[in-house]
């Protein structure tokens, strides 16, 4: 029978980790053992066993199994935003669950903390890193995207912004300006002739931050849109990229990407449409 713990507000932990060490260690030093000890276990219990009634356990194989690659996603969104809503776990419901943002620890704390629940608790062959820490940092997930993410619901998706730290801002910086000296072009106020030009639009689902991303079709559109949103001069001259659209142009076969681009910025400049520099070897 499902047991109730009615959970009330303030420090209580949801799905996964309370933290309050202090921050600042080198990485080198952060060892996620004690810091769980210290910040944790008052609630979750040594080994993460949880408390009844009080913080639900770590050791979940069905959460981090539904999880899969994603698992240090989670850990990490919930230690930085917090978490908040109704959870089972073992057959115990767990209600009125706040927990509060731990931001004020450092990447290399958070990580430390997070690979040993998943690694060392659970055994679970995922590594939270201190980069995926810092990149969803910059643009956290929502409380309604981490239950979505917890129960493996496809509303669980990445919002467009986290997507496009965690897989374009390493190359074209979160400003969007590129790196043209290493052949990465400027999105600002250039990238939008491509997303007017159908071959301009297949080009951009063949870019390697597309092609090689873990996203869906719905995840690129949307990242695509982002995109031009935030940095295309020509918005309202173009449609917005579907889930649809995204998958038709993908399975389209291009044998050099390099190659297509110039072919198509070169007609387009030739128009008199601006596209951004790209001294790609």
């Amino acid at each position: 029978m499902t047991r109730v713990a009615a959970v009330a507000a303030a420090a209580i932990v949801a799905a996964t980790l309370i933290a309050a060490a202090p921050s600042g260690r080198a990485a080198a030093a952060v060892d996620g053992a004690p810091l769980f000890n210290q910040s944790c276990a008052l609630c979750h219990q040594a080994g993460g066993v949880g408390s009844p009634g009080l913080a639900p356990p770590l050791i979940d194989a069905q959460l981090w199994g539904r999880l899969g690659a994603r698992a240090s996603e989670y850990v990490a969104g919930v230690m930085l935003v917090g978490f908040s809503g109704t959870i089972e776990v073992g057959g115990t419901t767990f209600t009125g669950l706040v927990m509060p943002p731990q931001d004020r620890m450092s990447d290399e704390e958070l990580a430390a903390i997070g690979s040993y629940v998943l690694s060392t608790l659970n055994g679970v062959h995922v590594e939270l890193m201190a980069a995926e820490v810092a990149k969803l940092r910059a643009a956290p997930p929502t409380h309604a995207q981490l239950r979505a993410l917890r129960r493996g619901s496809p509303a669980a998706e990445r919002s467009a912004a986290v997507n496009y730290v965690l897989h374009c801002s390493g190359c074209h910086g979160m400003d969007g300006s590129g790196h043209e000296s290493a052949g990465i072009p400027d999105f600002r106020a250039a990238v939008g002739a491509f997303a007017m030009d159908p071959e301009g639009r297949t080009y951009l689902l063949h870019v390697p931050g597309i092609v090689n991303a873990s996203m869906t079709d719905a995840e690129i559109a949307g990242v695509l849109n982002y995109v031009m949103d935030r940095w295309s001069a020509e918005k309202g001259r173009f449609a917005r990229f579907t889930a649809e659209e995204a998958g038709e142009r993908r399975a389209h076969k291009v044998s050099d990407v390099v190659a297509l681009r110039r072919q198509i910025a070169a007609r387009l400049n030739a128009e008199g449409i601006r596209t951004a520099a790209y001294p790609w070897p």
